[in-house]
């Protein structure tokens, strides 16, 4: 996958008006109100994530400027592959970036882009459950034990100045 780091400056120049400083907000990205969720057991994530202190959020929802903010504001973004990701081009740096995807497809767009703006990056290895016509319909289960031990890394990093490279 390439991006060239001048279009991301150039996303990112014409949305500084509605960009925000980082803050504390932990924000995990649910594709539950999608036509096909990416992950099987996104609602036993969800909730995890939600008893961690995160904020679940559809951005489907969002208006673009609501997006600019949310992702600008976060100091922790965490979802599953899928373009609502793409929104980190907004991240302030510093920021902590989570990914539920396989590791096997070896997609690294989102890491990418997360890297040029200066994101602490952290996969987490989903099981593929059910394979379809083309990656993007295949589905995926999330082990809920491991999840809880990513929850515990991204938190480590959010509080460190370490970057993490490899994910669990």
């Amino acid at each position: 996958n390439l991006i060239a780091k001048s279009a991301v400056n150039n996303i990112r120049e014409a949305a500084k008006g509605y960009m925000h400083e980082k803050g504390n907000r932990k924000i995990f990205i649910s594709r539950k109100n999608a036509s096909l969720s990416r992950v099987i057991n996104e609602s036993e994530v969800n909730e995890l994530f939600k008893q961690n202190g995160f904020e679940i959020v559809c951005t489907e929802n969002l208006s673009y400027r609501e997006q600019v903010e949310l992702f600008s504001s976060a100091s922790c973004i965490v979802g599953a592959s899928g373009a609502a990701l793409t929104n980190l081009v907004y991240c302030q740096s510093g920021a902590v970036f989570g990914c539920i995807i396989p590791r096997k497809y070896e997609f690294c767009i989102y890491s990418s882009i997360a890297h040029m703006v200066g994101c602490k990056v952290l996969c987490l290895d989903a099981k593929i459950a059910r394979y379809g016509r083309a990656i993007s319909t295949e589905q995926c289960r999330v082990d809920m034990d491991e999840c809880r031990g990513y929850i515990q890394e991204l938190n480590n990093l959010m509080n460190t100045g370490d970057h993490l490279e490899n994910g669990i």
